[in-house]
């Protein structure tokens, strides 16, 4: 069964799937929740397919997307403002307290102590890349979660700082951010 929720003025739909081996199991899970939610979205016949820097687009329509996948879940967010967007799934894994300095600067490390701060973190970070499409940022410091008191999240992109409203969700024990361009999303 799909599920689907509204989120910063797109449509996410989200779907469980039961995990063999954590390899190939979860991969196959992954590769058919996704196939199943773009037919059920957008026809039997839909395409998907992926931009040359790995962002996917279904062939013929005029909508942006963006899928996440984590152990036992696809999401798939439409924007049919025809605007990237970004999202990003994920459930609390030890490994995210790790390689924390990897991910956040010192002022965000410093911000985010706890495990669920370190889990919406990853997943807003995520979204903000995917929603900028650009390669090589630094992650701790050229993709900037919001201030408190703050929806705006920030991506360093070549020529000038690109601005995204976050939103982030609790979804069946998961962490679901999204990303989407702010009215005035980009400073020179």
């Amino acid at each position: 069964m799909i599920d689907t929720i509204e989120l910063a003025g797109c449509r996410i739909y989200l779907q469980e799937f039961a995990v063999g081996d954590k390899c190939s199991g979860q991969r196959e899970g992954e590769k058919r929740a996704v196939r199943e939610i773009i037919e059920s979205v957008f026809g039997d016949n839909a395409v998907l397919s992926h931009r040359p820097d790995g962002s996917p687009v279904v062939e013929g329509c005029n909508v942006e997307i963006s899928v996440s996948h984590c152990r036992g879940v696809a999401a798939v967010a439409v924007n049919t403002d025809s605007q990237r967007i970004g999202i990003d799934i994920e459930e609390f894994r030890d490994a995210l307290k790790k390689v924390a300095k990897k991910y956040l600067s010192l002022s965000e490390m410093e911000r985010c102590t706890a495990p669920c701060q370190l889990l919406t973190a990853w997943t807003v970070k995520e979204a903000l890349y995917k929603a900028a499409g650009v390669s090589g940022v630094n992650f701790a410091n050229g993709v900037r979660l919001p201030l408190p008191g703050s929806d705006t999240g920030e991506v360093d992109a070549q020529s000038g700082v690109a601005r995204f409203k976050v939103m982030s969700v609790d979804w069946r024990g998961r962490r679901l951010s999204i990303a989407v361009p702010c009215a005035h999303s980009f400073i020179p």
